[in-house]
């Protein structure tokens, strides 16, 4: 959730979070992980 935040103050487009997710969370705690990034960036703060 705090990445999805933060993505919103930096530079860089969803896909790069995206495939960064990817590339560093384990199989079985990625779609938990989306989730929660998705929900950060939703987030009115």
């Amino acid at each position: 959730m705090l990445i999805g935040v933060l993505s919103k103050y930096m530079d860089f487009p969803e896909e790069a979070w995206q495939e960064a997710l990817v590339a560093r969370i384990p199989a079985k705690l990625l779609e938990l992980n989306k989730k929660a990034f998705a929900f950060g960036v939703a987030e009115e703060h």
